[in-house]
């Protein structure tokens, strides 16, 4: 076999060492990989690491946090913090005293309790007579006293209700003006009724009821007084039309 020149040895041996060599040293400057935290990574959350490593952290239940397919941070309660429990209290609950109701004066109780026994009576005795009356305007006026003393009642139990107990039944003195008024009949049950519960009773009522709002300070009960008024006095009006009418029939 013949010997190679040592010149073209040379040559093959550069051409196959210096691809080797060249391979050698970029296998050396590959940088391997290095776990960061959160922190070091500029806080952004991102782990640097193998897939073995990440994969631990997002589906291993690991303390180290990894990230997920769609970029969230598992491991880590960044931005996810609730309010604490004052903070929630005080959002869905009212301001302190909100709500509260002011209690009403000895003035104002009184004028509730009359106010709630005329009231009573004056839909008893209207209720009677819807039923007893002779004159179709007198029924006529009998309902409409029915319907808006109920109102005027409802309303007042809503004023009163957690500030004060109001009667609940109606006082001797008015029980007996209606068993009298029951006893009457005909023509007579209607000048009775429009003399007595029509105008004379419905004129203490608006007495009762112009002095309470000279003295009522509470803005509730004062707009009940003042909303209510009109009414009894269209009340009065009615009844003393109706008497001047009867008188002028006789």
């Amino acid at each position: 076999m013949a010997t190679p020149h040592p010149l073209r040895a040379i040559a093959w041996a550069l051409a196959l060492g210096i691809p080797l060599l060249s391979a050698c040293d970029r296998r050396q400057n590959v940088t391997p990989p290095v776990s960061m935290s959160s922190s070091e990574a500029g806080g952004s959350g991102l782990v640097l690491g193998s897939a073995s490593e990440q994969s631990a952290g997002m589906d291993g239940g690991a303390s180290v946090p990894g990230v997920t397919s769609n970029g969230a941070v598992v491991g880590s309660n960044t931005g996810t913090a609730l309010p604490d429990g004052r903070l929630d209290e005080t959002l869905s609950s009212p301001a302190a005293g909100a709500g509260a109701l002011k209690p009403l004066s000895e003035t104002e109780q009184r004028f509730v309790r009359q106010a709630v026994e005329a009231g009573l009576y004056e839909v008893a005795v209207a209720s009677l007579a819807a039923d007893r009356a002779q004159n179709d305007a007198t029924k006529r006026m009998a309902d409409q006293l029915l319907n808006d003393h109920r109102q005027a009642n409802d309303k007042l139990q809503q004023l009163a209700n957690g500030r004060m107990s109001v009667p609940a039944n109606i006082p001797p003195d008015k029980q007996a003006a209606i068993d009298k008024l029951s006893q009457a009949k005909g023509a007579a049950f209607d000048k009775q009724f429009i003399e007595t519960v029509g105008i004379r009773d419905h004129q203490k009522d608006i007495q009762l009821f112009e002095s309470a709002q000279k003295e009522i300070q509470d803005p509730e009960l004062k707009l009940f007084v003042q909303n209510t008024l009109p009414t009894l006095k269209h009340h009065l009006s009615t009844a003393q039309d109706l008497r001047s009418v009867r008188k002028a029939g006789e």
